[in-house]
């Protein structure tokens, strides 16, 4: 089992050391996997240093105003 995760540790450090930067859908569709897997992937390899995750972009959502974030809650 340990060896499949180091497998796909290493899968994400190539594809990043191809690209330098990439998104987790990109991530994810170059290895196979969904967006939400190659997220938390890329998140447990933030946490032990191997790969720093740089950029949060908001949405065009006000969530300082309750009925914007109702609004997208309902969704």
């Amino acid at each position: 089992m340990d060896d499949w995760w180091s497998e796909l540790d290493d899968d994400v450090l190539r594809t990043l050391a191809e690209r330098s930067a990439a998104t987790p859908a990109e991530v994810g569709e170059r290895l196979g996997i969904s967006e939400a897997s190659a997220a938390s992937l890329l998140a447990m390899l933030a946490v032990q240093g191997k790969v720093r995750i740089r950029l949060v972009e908001g949405t065009d959502l006000d969530l300082w105003r309750p009925t914007a974030f109702q609004s997208a809650a309902s969704r």
